[in-house]
């Protein structure tokens, strides 16, 4: 759907407006609840305390369904885009609400009563320097031969394989996934694609450059599609990013050359 951000902004102020009052109502309930709380404990009222905790469960109730509301939109925008990608829904009206939920997500935000602290009427008087630890430096006449031009010497830095291919899907991919994540998720990626004895044949007798523009891109869509429950994280951003997707296939095709010794 076409509309300038500022449109879409507009659409949905609305229901973020709405989302962070009531958060905002429920985290005021809450704290006000625990402060009586407080109160109750320290006078010996236990029917008050009793009737607190109440007030307290139906605040933290409010709070919840709207932090897991914000969870499950999340979930489904992450499950459309994905989705979508391999089935045509041929729906107008989900494709709209699937571009309203993700122009709402990142407005859905959570608030922190706690104020911050005004420091304009601190007046500093003092300050201190104190010795944690002192060290002597013997410091010693001497020169320094300097190097003439084109006598250094290089040296050698050894970089590990699996390093850089961490470093590699970082830049391709994001959200909250270890290392071994995405380790695992290459490697089921490559093997599948490494079960097309076609595109194999192919990888043998073509350069990485004419690989790129065979049938070996479509081979690991293929791959990541047949993959997608084990993975559906990174799945969802190979698939919905053509830049990613290149990306990741060049990715791919460095790991299967490594593996099987073509150079």
């Amino acid at each position: 759907p076409n509309g300038t951000q500022a449109s879409r902004s507009a659409a949905v102020k609305p229901a973020a407006d709405r989302f962070k009052g009531r958060y905002k109502e429920a985290l005021e309930e809450l704290q006000s609840a625990e402060e009586v709380l407080e109160r109750a404990k320290a006078n010996g009222d236990s029917s008050g305390e009793h009737n607190t905790q109440i007030e307290i469960g139906r605040a933290k109730e409010k709070k919840d369904a709207l932090e897991l509301f914000k969870k499950d939109l999340g979930t489904f925008v992450r499950m459309y885009e994905f989705l979508s990608q391999i089935v045509d829904y041929e729906d107008a009206e989900l494709e709209k609400l699937s571009v309203y939920a993700r122009g709402l997500l990142p407005n859905l935000k959570v608030l922190d009563l706690q104020e911050d602290i005004d420091l304009s009427a601190v007046e500093m008087t003092h300050f201190s320097l104190k010795n944690k630890r002192v060290q002597k430096i013997n410091l010693k006449n001497g020169t320094l031969d300097p190097e003439n031009p084109g006598e250094g010497k290089s040296k050698e830095t050894k970089t590990d394989p699996l390093s850089v291919i961490i470093e590699k899907m970082n830049e391709l991919f994001s959200g909250d996934l270890t290392d071994q994540d995405k380790i695992n998720y290459i490697n089921t990626v490559k093997d599948k694609v490494m079960e097309n004895d076609a595109v194999m044949q192919q990888l043998q007798t073509n350069s990485k450059e004419q690989v790129m523009l065979g049938d070996f891109p479509v081979a690991v869509t293929d791959a990541i599609v047949d993959t997608m429950d084990a993975h559906n994280t990174l799945a969802t951003q190979a698939l919905s990013e053509d830049k990613i997707q290149q990306g990741f296939a060049k990715l791919i095709l460095d790991v299967i050359y490594k593996e099987i010794g073509v150079v």
